[in-house]
């Protein structure tokens, strides 16, 4: 039996790699079905908070965006209706391309929205002037989470942005709850975590970013940060 208590120091191994020998995500990439159910589930997440989001995120500034980690194409989908004057990419490991592929055409934006196959663990696509990581960075431990930070920095020019989508952990926010029972589910998914504001700080910090700005978007916070 795997107890809890044990995750708690091996952050390298996860609830997944002590019993399956690997990732959640390695387990759903080589599931194809199980694979489209949960992409289903993270469109639908995405679309329910959707609004909010894009209400918060300003791209006015910005002409090249890409979606790092963007699942089916949701979030870049949304914001290209928003801003039909600029470019978008979604950047997705290759067992989930087909159905962003498949998404975005569905939306009729296959001019606007690019699909770009590759992992952010290797490397960020260059040409964009800010990068989108929605729900991405709390999947990851600190040393993982600053690996896909440094890797963003790498291709960003000094004041390019990085916009983080994520809950900002705070004891005395109304949302504490709900953000705790998050914290659980991917600590134990993947060794992710809840950050603190000042757990955000650092790692950007270590990654060649400061933040700039952090607005609340309802279930979420947007973490603006710029390259330095």
């Amino acid at each position: 039996m795997i107890h809890l208590g044990e995750l708690l120091y091996t952050e390298d191994q996860n609830l997944f790699q002590k019993i399956a020998g690997k990732s959640g995500f390695e387990v759903l990439n080589e599931i194809p079905d199980m694979l489209e159910k949960f992409q289903s589930f993270l469109t639908f997440s995405t679309k329910r908070n959707s609004d909010i989001v894009c209400q918060g995120i300003d791209l006015k500034d910005n002409m090249k965006i890409v979606d790092v980690g963007g699942g089916s194409g949701g979030l870049a989908i949304d914001l290209a209706k928003k801003y039909p004057e600029k470019k978008f990419a979604v950047y997705e490991v290759e067992p989930v391309v087909p159905m962003t592929r498949k998404n975005i055409e569905k939306h009729g934006l296959t001019e606007q929205v690019e699909v770009i196959p590759g992992s952010f663990f290797e490397a960020i696509p260059a040409g964009f002037d800010c990068i989108l990581l929605k729900h991405i960075v709390h999947d990851w431990p600190a040393h993982r989470a600053t690996t896909i930070l440094k890797n963003c920095r790498s291709v960003l020019n000094p004041g390019n942005r990085v916009l983080i989508v994520d809950t900002v952990f705070d004891r005395a926010d109304k949302r504490y709850k709900r953000a705790t029972l998050q914290d659980i589910y991917v600590f134990c998914y993947n060794n992710g975590k809840e950050r603190t504001l000042d757990e955000f700080k650092e790692i950007l910090g270590e990654s060649g970013f400061r933040i700039e700005s952090v607005t609340n978007a309802r279930e979420d916070d947007i973490i603006e940060a710029i390259a330095i």
